[in-house]
């Protein structure tokens, strides 16, 4: 009886203690299961062409250096609410945990994921204008219930038809970044921002942030066609700063509180419609092509003044001051 109890018992250890070292190409359909957690990388796992990677819920990734998960094929990494696929290094070297290239990000799915950097967590394509890959990246990649801590979300690929929209995230102390040249867009929906930046670099196909919450965060942006929307969603105690010219910005039906603006030097426009921008402090600079189609309050005092020249600016000024 005695005997039996302990292999009982070391039957149960071996299974609390069991974790899976993975590296290398899989050229068949593979499954990463959770009694196979933790599975730890150690090398560049590689998903070909027309092979699936699926992951189970309550896995757990660990990667243990420079290593990534390439996928040219198809990932089904779908965890749950209670029991979620957990991602997380602790070096914040080279390569993005999961990079997608030359596949057709539609087939994929992604949904209830949590990722710990300081490593990069996502990151599609990595191109240049003189190194394409010679299959383009193509489709939408829907990231439903992702959690983004300490980490980066990039796109890379130059001129393809693919886009990245991350649902319902959670996203802290993150870097969510369009990368030069003509870079795939990036789109925020029904998600919670902190503490995070968020580039629109030059040439970059744009960043959407909708019906969400930011706060305390940077948006920052290049030249060139560069943009960001900012639609059914509040932005408070951050900041807007460019750093080159000719980009684009869009606010709708949003509210900007305690958020100063500061972006001069643009030759596409600046639009803001139906919108409120409350600042206590601080000074709004807008670029010569500003175009209003609400009244903009600062202080819950003031109203929109333009200054004539190159600079649009919106300061605190008296009650009831008309446009100039």
């Amino acid at each position: 009886m005695k005997l039996k109890l302990l292999i009982f018992f070391l039957f149960f250890a071996l299974l609390a203690n069991a974790q899976t070292n993975v590296s290398g190409a899989y050229f068949s359909n593979t499954n990463w299961s959770k009694a196979g957690s933790p599975y730890n990388v150690t090398g560049d796992v590689q998903v070909p062409a027309g092979v699936t990677l699926s992951i189970e819920p309550g896995v757990q990734i660990n990667f243990n250096g420079d290593y990534q998960i390439l996928v040219k094929g198809y990932l089904m990494a779908n965890g749950s609410k209670s029991l979620p696929i957990t991602l997380s290094s602790g070096s914040s070297t080279g390569k993005a945990m999961i990079l997608f290239r030359s596949t057709n990000l539609s087939i994929s799915q992604l949904s209830n994921l949590k990722f710990t950097g300081p490593k990069y967590a996502l990151q599609l394509e990595d191109e240049s204008e003189f190194s394409q890959s010679p299959i383009k990246l193509s489709g939408v990649l829907t990231v439903k219930n992702i959690n983004l801590t300490n980490t980066a979300v990039q796109t890379k690929g130059y001129g393809t038809t693919a886009s990245l929209v991350l649902d319902s995230a959670t996203i802290s102390s993150t870097l969510i970044k369009g990368v030069y040249p003509r870079s795939e867009s990036i789109t925020l929906k029904n998600s919670i921002i902190s503490n995070s930046t968020i580039n629109s670099d030059s040439y970059n196909n744009g960043i959407v942030v909708e019906s969400s919450s930011v706060s305390s965060s940077n948006f920052t942006l290049g030249c060139c066609g560069a943009n960001f929307s900012i639609l059914k969603s509040t932005v408070d105690n951050s900041t807007f700063s460019d750093y080159n010219d000719y980009y684009k910005v869009t606010i709708r039906d949003s509210k900007i509180t305690n958020s100063p603006i500061n972006l001069p030097r643009s030759d596409y426009g600046f639009i803001i419609s139906n919108s409120i921008l409350s600042c206590n402090t601080g000074t709004y600079v807008f670029d010569k092509y500003f175009k209003a189609n609400a009244e903009p309050v600062m202080g819950n005092t003031a109203k929109l003044k333009i200054y004539k020249g190159a600079g649009i600016v919106l300061q605190t000024i008296l009650p009831g001051a008309d446009r100039l």
